[in-house]
């Protein structure tokens, strides 16, 4: 096996771990269910990126079907993107009683 064959191989085989471990973390995040305590604004950006902006992109109501499409930290807090029944899509922060959290 040539030099660079063997180079190519282990890159291949480095971005399919990285790959597996990305998906294993979309996986985890998405089997969480939440039930929405109190209403909810919907943020553009990711809140952990601490964007200078961040444009409200839709409301969610108490009781309101969603589903978990991932989940971030930041240095205090805890932000998960959501989408709701009509395909609204949004980042937003979790606070003390706005959501109960449950595991699939």
């Amino acid at each position: 096996m040539t030099r660079i064959r063997k180079i190519i191989i282990a890159c291949a085989v480095f971005a399919a771990i990285l790959v597996a471990l990305w998906l294993r973390d979309v996986i985890s995040d998405r089997r969480n269910e939440l039930e929405i305590m109190k209403p909810i604004t919907l943020l553009e950006k990711a809140p952990q990126d601490y964007p200078k902006e961040n444009k409200e992109v839709g409301k969610i109501k108490i009781g309101e079907e969603t589903k978990v499409l991932r989940m971030g930290h930041g240095k205090d807090f805890r932000a998960w993107k959501i989408r709701n029944s009509i395909g609204q899509e949004g980042w937003f922060i979790e606070e003390k009683d706005n959501i109960k959290v449950k595991r699939k």
